[in-house]
């Protein structure tokens, strides 16, 4: 079987730059709280509805573009090859190395992110941000002393209902794109690639 060298092109554009505000959409997790003690943070997680801020205004939720690509030509042997380098430097999971098919496939990837945060002003300044005012309550409620086991019940409650955490920074991105090259004096079906 002959092997057709696979050419990679990437062309991109570096550039960070900042805007005043995030959309609706784009800040959804921002504020949402989480317990550690039961999320996987490698894994594909929801974030707990309860937030422990008064809606923050749009002023306070900062998004910045983080772009970075670069334009060159890489030949491989294979595709397997390919997929090997490909989840070395964009950080795929082991499972995309093996799935290639006719020595032939290709997929680009580019790192494009965006980040979301939450300006720290907002977070120190009173005028500007503030608790919401059922989770000051539940805080203010917390026994300060624990004299028996069952005192830790209240805590446990409160990180169940309020969560370890709070998301003050989100990053979103990525794109693949799939091509596949073949030899045209071959017919190939559609489940070959």
């Amino acid at each position: 079987m002959k092997h057709v060298p696979l050419v990679l092109l990437v062309f991109g554009l570096c550039t960070l730059k900042e805007t005043c505000e995030a959309t609706g959409a784009e800040n959804s997790a921002l504020g949402r709280v989480i317990d550690l003690r039961k999320v996987n943070l490698l894994a594909d997680f929801q974030e707990q509805e309860n937030r422990i801020f008064e809606e923050l205004p749009p002023k306070c939720l900062v998004k910045k573009t983080l772009m970075f690509s670069s334009s060159h030509f890489e030949y491989y042997a294979n595709t397997k090859e390919f997929y090997k380098l490909l989840a070395t430097q964009s950080s795929l999971s082991a499972s995309l190395q093996s799935a290639y098919s006719l020595g032939v496939t290709v997929s680009v990837a580019t790192k494009s992110k965006k980040k979301i945060h939450v300006n720290k002003q907002c977070l120190v300044s009173d005028n500007i941000s503030t608790f919401k005012g059922t989770f000051l309550k539940d805080l203010e409620n917390l026994p300060v002393n624990i004299e028996n086991p069952n005192s830790w019940r209240e805590y446990r409650n409160f990180l169940k209902k309020y969560g370890s955490h709070a998301v003050t920074s989100v990053k979103r991105g990525s794109r693949f794109q799939q091509m596949t090259f073949a030899e045209s004096s071959k017919a190939y079906t559609e489940r070959d690639f």
